[in-house]
């Protein structure tokens, strides 16, 4: 089998991709693609006509007049990019490293992203395609490792050391397109396709790197110079192969070749309906607001008019007629709703992104719980908590690839801020808090601080809050300071009927 040779579960996701990516890059690319997503509707691919359009000879259809009519909403890019402001506004992660990895902070792709631009990437890409793989790669004539990131359609095949799902994978296959100038012309670059095979060979790993053959378009010729006789090249540092095939594949929901959801998905789907209806509901008012002409009368084709309006006159022989053919336009109304609907599914599907995990009963045992929760579909929360994990595997895999202790590797930390996740707080909830600090809760301040702040009542550290409360002078009355104490209402009460009862004291001579 061809190097290019796509796996099966493989095949059986690339119209996810395309729709996703399609409906999140807008109306330019649905249009440029358009009878994938606005078929011909049966009776419209007959009636071509030509006509001259700017020089050039076009033709026109009844299915370009149809689909002319069709109006992609633009509303999944800008909630993808809604949600990415959501994820990452005033919201970097903990990131631990140890000092051997700290230029991974400024440069961790070959091609000099941040970490922060690379966390960025990560999320949308899960949110977008449901899945990045990130290669680790040694920088040439340097001893650092950088992570290559691979989108979800990029790793086309691979195969498992065991038949099951989920054993250590021994074949990896990318794909990647580079711009590389023709034979012909080295001003005129070229899109060639690319194939980086991943190999476990005796233990150790390989790769070798083949590309299209421009004179046969299926044959694939291996296209590095410097590797050997069979074409690979075994990766070192320090002079030590690897003993793993240094990549890392994420997806929405957990880590692995085993393909997860693509969040986006539905709200892409709903947008493409919307898409179809346009053209239908579009297509109707034109026709109900300009109606056929019609006539019928004894007349040569010369005779008969070619234009119609209020500045027209016609001339039709005695027991002709003329009239307008009209429809009755009952199917508008509900074309519209069926829109208008379709707009308020996606705002919910959205919004089902957007839902936080209900607070776990106390009194459901765990398998309940894990079943309720595994239930759920992907949220904004569950995708950066999976998002957080994924990066961190990648990092301790640099870790191994740079030879770092185990004990090491494991300090090794990137934690999402998930302060967009926390629920507004509100004054009897917090009421509710103190009060059962009050009566023994084991809570101490700085939690009580860090819930005010997750719920965006204060920007300030614990810290710094503390040292904002000494610059202030306590007010009168807190915590019983500056003023008597109050005497128990109980007592008082007790005090007041004693002396009620009291006999009146004895007459003093």
């Amino acid at each position: 089998m061809p190097i290019n040779t796509q796996h099966p579960d493989y095949l059986r996701q690339v119209n996810k991709w395309s729709k996703a990516r399609d409906t999140v890059e807008g109306e330019e690319r649905i249009c440029e693609v358009i009878t994938t997503y606005l078929p011909v509707p049966p009776g419209l691919n007959e009636g071509a006509t030509t006509a001259l359009v700017s020089g050039n000879r076009v033709i026109h259809t009844r299915y370009s007049f149809y689909a002319s009519f069709a109006e992609f909403p633009e509303i999944v890019g800008p909630t993808v990019e809604a949600f990415q402001g959501i994820i990452h506004d005033n919201n970097e992660p903990q990131i631990d490293l140890p000092e051997e990895m700290e230029y991974l902070m400024e440069s961790a792709t070959p091609d000099g992203q941040t970490l922060l631009q690379l966390w960025k990437h990560t999320t949308r890409e899960l949110l977008s395609g449901g899945r990045l793989s990130l290669l680790g790669e040694v920088l040439e004539d340097t001893d650092l490792v950088v992570l290559c990131p691979y989108v979800a359609e990029t790793l086309i095949n691979w195969r498992e050391e065991t038949k099951r799902q989920g054993g250590k994978p021994e074949l990896i296959v990318l794909r990647e397109f580079r711009l590389e100038p023709t034979p012909s012309d080295e001003y005129i670059l070229e899109s060639t396709a690319h194939y980086r095979e991943l190999r476990l060979n005796n233990g150790s790993y390989v790769v070798r790197v083949w590309k299209a053959d421009n004179a046969l378009a299926d044959a694939m010729i291996v296209a590095d110079d410097d590797t050997d006789a069979e074409g690979f090249l075994q990766p070192t540092l320090f002079g030590s192969p690897f003993d793993f095939i240094p990549l890392v594949v994420m997806n929405a929901n957990g880590q692995g070749l085993e393909y997860g959801p693509i969040p986006i998905l539905p709200l892409s789907k709903i947008a493409l309906s919307i898409f179809r209806k346009s053209a239908t509901y579009h297509r109707a008012l034109y026709v109900k607001g300009d109606p056929q002409a019609v006539i019928a009368a004894d007349m040569e084709k010369d005779e008969l008019p070619t234009t119609v309006g209020g500045g027209e006159l016609w001339l039709i022989p005695q027991g002709g007629q003329a009239k307008y053919l009209d429809i009755d336009g009952q199917g508008i109304p509900m074309n519209r709703q069926s829109i208008q609907d379709l707009f308020e599914r996606f705002m919910r599907e959205g919004g089902r992104l957007m839902e936080q995990v209900d607070k776990i009963n106390p009194s459901e045992s765990g398998v309940a719980v894990e079943k309720r929760l595994n239930a759920q579909q992907v949220t904004l929360v569950s995708l950066v908590i999976e998002a957080g994990l994924g990066l961190q595997t990648a990092l301790r895999m640099v870790g191994r690839m740079r030879g770092l202790a185990e004990d090491v590797i494991q300090k090794i930390r990137f934690l999402p801020n998930l302060k967009f996740a926390a629920s507004p707080i509100d004054g009897d909830e917090l009421v509710k808090i103190i009060s059962a600090k009050n009566q023994g809760l084991k809570l101490s301040h700085k939690s009580i601080h860090e819930r005010m702040a997750s719920a965006g009542v204060t920007n300030l550290t614990y810290e710094e809050e503390l040292a904002e409360i000494e610059k202030e002078d306590p007010p009168l009355g807190v915590m019983g300071r500056d003023l008597p104490p109050l005497p128990d209402e109980e007592e008082e009460e007790e005090e007041e009927e004693e002396e009620e009862d009291a006999p009146p004291p004895d007459d003093e001579p």
